[in-house]
């Protein structure tokens, strides 16, 4: 089975993303943020990585700037959401 991350701080959206991925057939990761999702990734480098695009921690523009300027992840399709309003999405 393919393996997804998912990285949210928001239990809400996290969770939702989570049923979607497994109803889609995923085994997945979850992360609270974006620290510990960059080194899930690292340690288990899944088939799909789906960031929430604001986290406190490190945001999601900035782990997926890591995970594609790392060698080992840089081949991992990254999924970018945001619940953001549209105008405030386009600075990401």
């Amino acid at each position: 089975m393919p393996r997804a991350l998912l990285a949210d701080d928001d239990m809400f959206g996290r969770e939702i993303c989570r049923l979607r991925l497994e109803a889609a057939g995923f085994v997945i990761s979850v992360a609270d943020g974006g620290l510990p999702a960059l080194a899930d990734a690292r340690a288990h480098l899944p088939d799909l990585i789906v960031l929430d695009a604001h986290m406190p921690d490190m945001d999601g523009p900035d782990v997926c700037r890591a995970l594609k300027a790392d060698p080992a992840t840089a081949g991992v399709p990254v999924l970018l959401l945001t619940a953001c309003p549209p105008d405030e999405a386009e600075a990401l």
